[in-house]
């Protein structure tokens, strides 16, 4: 490839020639053409190259060039000038100036009609304004020069031709951004102002004109000039969305006004492009922009054109806005919205470019003068946007509600909110609804409170939205502002069941109870239950009916909780209770104060339950439903109010006591009360783990949680979603204190849980099996010890004692394997907990269990004994320990013992056991096998390759679960293996997936006899990642014999699938 004598490696100048150098177009031969000529001009003058050089170059040589006679050439050297003004350094092309300006406009002249070349000129004086940056005499004498050329490339931003037009506006716009913050910036923007005005003003004039005539002789002619008038105003439009927010403040204000005026015209396409030229001017972060909206706004108003402001004010605006500009936007920038109204039936696509344009606007003012213009501007907008809610065209009404969201959420802000809370505590102190004077942030609270009114019923909708949003923005301070608003919802929530907004009805609901909290929630909307029962009661006997008409046992519908009538609301109307409140209650509430439930809502549950009973005694079964629906419903809550709850250290004790009757007494109420229970264990051991993690990560790097192991998916899944909504006040310490004072009531809460577990049938001790695992796992050793022995008593009596036994036990089912697996069941969920003294006791309970024939009893004693082998690691590991490392030579007899002798329903379960154990046996094999020098583990008669066979065998199960379970067992043993030596080798690097345990295992196989080198395996490449620090790890240990046995076993699993 042919370089540029001269020039360094990545000059700009090369680049251009290179990446011209390999195209075949005639541009790009006459640009390399340039290129050699001003390098040879160069070498010849003995200049170095640079950008400055090739500037002085390339603006002689175009100088001197014949443009009318190669315009292309003329095109080849303007772009090689623009790249070196691109880089060249500021002071020597500002010291040219003024001949280069003369230069380019004589270009500019003689290339009128020949777009190429006037591109390049356009390009090439865009950078030369934007030079003026750098100016030492910031823009006195420089500017003179540059004015003439300015003002015709704005010109050209209306050119007929799309790319001559595109290109001067870029460079206007460039050069206009260039010059910000200098003294050049003023004058640049009148120039460009007074080319745009006048632009923008002629189509008015021009319509005026053309009324004038009514048919005299030339008309036509104004017509055309009508028309191309308007076409140029279109373009001018185009090019201001990227023009307009890059001017000063005045001029952005005088163009923004003459673009205002074209509004009159009611054109719909030149409209709509002012519309989006408005928008642009007012998203941009400047003080230009409000001076611009202000002056915008009152032309909207006025229909008068722009003042333009003085140079005091455009400083004002330039270091916040002086209160009478914002002062003047925030009275104006109401006609916006009035010309959406207009036009949201004949033109909704023009409303909705009227209504985004209104509502930047306002965001803008908010932004720069928040206190005041700001603030009195917004409740009046929302208002406005509140009205476009009816709108017959839904893009109108969606585009008015998302505006309206976003400005509750960017404008209402901590002093606003401030003022508006002080001033309703004033007027209820002084006996009023409301203050006289309501400050901002009430006027928006009033504008959403009648957006939900029955006038904007279609709208609803697209205003709940809105009013969920503003709950979200408010927080807890939406009690004292939006509290007509949640009056409101509540009205609408009493007849949701007829209602198409019923979705977004519920989310909103959701916003306020989490914003706010049950109490001042229900503060507001009370739940009324027993108010409302007997006004139910009441409506139905004055309508002359029997209160009890077809309600039997049958018809006890717990969950209907209100008679309806025919059109579908509450027979007691606005008297009923609001029961339907409860489910929102039970999903959104996060965060709050169990003391509140013990205060305030089981006090009503006891006294519906105690009503209900005695109405069922009674015989009046209405009544006797609509109680219990109401008692069952509030309990209900007790989990809600258990979700991180602020209280818990402090309030349990005051609660344990009514949960632990309830719990015994009713059998309706266990799933709420035992979740609740476990909810409060779980969260807080959750928060402890997660953060013990957090702190021991770097300290812990060796410890791998086997995350393939299905069980632990599970729990590490379940730990994720509880920790999902964590709030992060909800602390380590806090999350201590919670399961101390649960763990506390412990002793209490077991034996209750006991009694319930053996009583209850099997398919209901799921939730009693679950809640005494969380107790397990935080009760005191000694004292979780005393139970588990009672229990473990119970086990052995009921193994001993004959099926007709006198004396036998009675509890926990109807046959003694029935109650054998009740207590095994109660056994299981407490070994968490168990140290090793207990989990011994729990082996020999198992161990002979696993050998009889009784597929249930087997079933438990393998699910005991996978319970034990199950390995305790990571932060939170129960005193248990890893009790498979001090037991494996029994825990090994045991599964040999059963082999063979296992029920299909307990397969699972042992092969469990069986790959727990198997990596263990491995390394006590490879010791054996180094020590006797020959002997091959795999032998026959070895327990290993009996339970591994076994392990192998499982994969052609008939039984999927078992089949799958197998499959997955055998990738993990390789794993296993890896991390026992990563431990040992005092390795913090745990391999996983293929370069993990598959690395180390597909070495070990790959190994031809004992004298082979790791580092010939297939990954070996990957060798040193994947033994690093495992020195100790001898692969010699691995064996031969077990080697060859597992890639036979392995090919066979290959064969099989």
């Amino acid at each position: 490839m042919a370089e540029l004598e001269g020039f360094e490696i990545g000059d700009p100048v090369v680049e251009l020639y290179e990446r011209n150098l390999t195209s075949s177009s005639a541009e790009s031969k006459h640009v390399t053409a340039v290129l050699e000529a001003v390098a040879d001009i160069l070498r010849q003058e003995g200049i170095k190259p640079s950008p400055t050089a090739v500037f002085a170059a390339s603006l002689s040589s175009l100088e001197r060039a014949n443009t009318e006679a190669s315009p292309e050439m003329s095109a080849a050297m303007l772009t090689v000038l623009g790249v070196a003004l691109e880089h060249a350094p500021t002071g020597p092309v500002l010291s040219r100036l003024p001949h280069a300006m003369q230069v380019l406009l004589a270009t500019g002249r003689a290339a009128q009609e020949k777009p190429v070349a006037l591109r390049g000129v356009v390009r090439c004086i865009g950078q030369l304004v934007a030079a003026l940056r750098d100016a030492q005499d910031p823009g006195t004498n420089e500017w003179p020069h540059c004015a003439k050329a300015f003002g015709a490339i704005s010109n050209l931003c209306v050119d007929s031709r799309p790319k001559v037009r595109k290109q001067a506006a870029a460079s206007v716009a460039e050069a206009l951004r260039a010059v910000r913050g200098t003294s050049a910036a003023g004058p640049a923007s009148r120039t460009f102002a007074n080319v745009a005005v006048s632009i923008a003003r002629a189509p008015v004039k021009a319509a005026r004109e053309l009324t004038s005539m009514h048919g005299a002789s030339g008309a036509k002619a104004a017509e055309q000039r009508a028309q191309a008038a308007a076409q140029e105003s279109l373009h001018l439009l185009v090019a201001l969305k990227l023009i307009l927010g890059e001017l000063d403040g005045s001029a952005a204000g005088e163009v923004a006004g003459a673009v205002t005026g074209l509004l009159d015209l009611a054109e719909p396409l030149l409209t709509q492009h002012a519309c989006d030229a408005l928008v642009a001017l007012f998203q941009p972060t400047g003080a230009s922009a409000t001076a611009a909206a202000a002056a915008a706004a009152a032309a909207a108003a006025g229909n008068s054109g722009f003042a333009v402001p003085n140079a005091s004010v455009s400083d004002r605006a330039a270091e916040g806005a002086s209160s009478q500009t914002a002062a003047t936007a925030a009275a104006a920038i109401g006609p916006l919205s009035t010309a959406a109204q207009n036009e949201s039936m004949r033109r909704p696509t023009l409303a909705v470019s009227l209504i985004r344009a209104h509502a930047a606007a306002v965001r803008r003012l908010h932004e720069l003068d928040p206190a005041e213009a700001g603030a009195r501007a917004l409740p009046l907008a929302c208002h406005e946007l509140v009205k476009m809610l009816n709108a017959v065209h839904e893009g109108v009404a969606m585009e008015a509600g998302t505006c309206l969201a976003s400005l509750v959420t960017k404008c209402v802000d901590t002093n606003m909110v401030r003022e508006g809370i002080k001033a309703m505590a004033a007027a209820r102190a002084a006996g009023k609804s409301a203050p006289a004077r309501p400050p901002p942030v009430i006027g928006v609270a009033a504008a959403l409170k009648a957006s939900l009114g029955f006038r904007y019923r279609a709208a609803w909708p697209v205003s709940l939205p809105v009013v969920a949003a503003a709950f979200e923005r408010l927080g807890a301070a939406a009690g004292a502002i939006l509290g007509g608003c949640l009056e409101a919802l509540g009205e609408m929530g009493a007849h949701a069941e007829g209602l198409a907004c019923r979705a977004q009805l519920t989310q909103c609901l959701a916003a306020a109870v989490k914003a706010l909290g049950p109490e001042q929630v229900l503060a507001v909307l009370p739940l009324r239950l027993e108010e409302g029962i007997d006004a139910e009661i009441a409506a139905k006997s004055e309508d002359g009916r029997d209160v009890d008409e077809g309600m039997g046992d049958d018809d006890m519908d717990i969950g209907a909780g209100a008679e309806l009538n025919e059109e579908g609301g509450n027979v007691a109307g606005s008297a009923g209770a609001r029961l339907w409140l409860v489910p929102l209650l039970r999903q959104a509430l996060k965060g709050a104060r169990i003391s509140y439930f013990s205060e305030e809502i089981m006090p009503v549950a006891r006294r519906l339950g105690a009503r209900a009973a005695q109405a069922k005694a009674a015989g009046r079964a209405f009544e006797a439903q609509r109680c219990a629906a109401g008692e069952v419903a509030l309990w209900s809550l007790l989990p809600s109010f258990c979700r991180w709850p602020r209280d818990a250290a402090e309030s349990f004790p005051g609660l344990a006591p009514s949960l632990g009757s309830a719990l015994s007494a009713r059998a309706d109420l266990r799933g709420p009360l035992t979740e609740a229970l476990r909810r409060l264990i779980q969260q807080a051991r959750a928060v402890v783990n997660a953060d013990e993690r957090d702190a021991d990560s770097d300290a812990d790097e060796d410890v791998d949680e086997d995350e393939d192991d299905e069980d632990k998916a599970k729990e590490a899944a379940a730990t994720a979603a509880l920790l999902e909504d964590r709030p992060d006040w909800f602390t380590a310490q806090i999350a201590e204190g919670q399961a101390a004072t649960v763990a506390k009531y412990a002793r209490n809460f077991l034996p209750i849980l006991f009694n319930l577990f053996v009583a209850a049938p099997p398919e209901r001790r799921g939730e009693l099996s679950a809640t005494v695992g969380c107790f397990a796992q935080i009760t005191e050793t000694a004292a979780l010890g005393g139970f588990f022995r009672t229990v473990l008593r119970k086990l052995v009596k009921v193994t001993s004692d004959a099926e007709d036994a006198p004396d036998g036990l009675k509890e926990g089912g109807d046959t003694r394997s029935a109650r054998r697996c009740t207590f095994m069941d109660l056994s299981l969920a407490m070994v968490p907990g168990l140290d090793n003294a207990a989990r011994d006791l729990v082996f020999k309970a198992a161990r002979p269990a696993a050998l009889e024939k009784d597929a249930a009893v087997q079933k438990r004693a393998y699910k005991l004994l996978a319970a034990l082998m199950k390995p305790n690691v990571g932060p939170g590991a129960n005193l248990g320990g890893d009790w498979l490392s001090a037991n494996r030579d029994a825990a090994e007899e045991s599964l040999v013992e059963g082999s063979g002798m296992c029920a299909p329903a307990a397969r699972r379960y042992r092969l469990r056991c069986v790959a727990a154990i198997l990596p263990s046996l491995m390394e006590r094999e490879a010791e054996k096998d180094s020590a006797e020098e020959g002997v091959a583990m795999g032998a026959q008669g070895s327990s290993f390759a009996m339970l591994l066979g076994e392990l192998i065998v499982a994969t052609k199960e008939t039984n999927a679960r078992t089949r799958q379970q197998a499959f997955s067992l055998l990738v993990d043993i390789p794993r296993s293996m890896e991390r026992k030596a990563g431990r040992a080798g005092g390795s913090g690097k745990i391999g996983g997936g293929a370069g993990g345990g598959g690395g180390m295992l597909g070495a070990w196989l790959a190994e031809g006899s004992e004298d082979d080198e790791v580092e010939d395996a297939p990954n070996a490449a990957n060798s040193d990642d994947d033994f690093e620090g495992m020195d100790d790890v001898n692969r010699e240990e691995m064996g031969v014999g077990v080697r060859k046995f597992f890639m036979t076993v392995l090919a066979g699993v290959v064969g099989a699938t």
